[in-house]
């Protein structure tokens, strides 16, 4: 968050609460000559953690969010699932 906040092109909204829901980081273009507009949705898988279920539970709450008026009316917006562990960060567009 730190270093977005230095990108003064954006909104950054961390953990807006839309309709009872939180996306964990929304970054909305400040006019439209920003090309694109990013939700992402953060996970951290600990060792004991299964992948797949932390995999399927994201991408489940990401489309939730898409699901919501407020997500739906933010053109040109792309969506992230990112799950991080000791070993790196894989990024899922959806």
């Amino acid at each position: 968050m730190a270093l977005l906040s230095f990108a003064d092109f954006y909104f950054i909204d961390s953990q807006p609460e839309l309709d009872n829901k939180y996306p964990d980081i929304l970054l909305i273009g400040r006019d439209d000559k920003v090309p694109n507009n990013y939700l992402f949705e953060l996970k951290w898988k600990k060792e004991k953690d299964n992948y797949e279920t932390i995999k399927k539970e994201g991408m489940k709450q990401v489309e939730g969010y898409q699901q919501l008026d407020k997500v739906k009316s933010i053109p040109k917006l792309r969506s992230f699932l990112l799950i991080g562990s000791k070993d790196g960060v894989e990024f899922l567009e959806l």
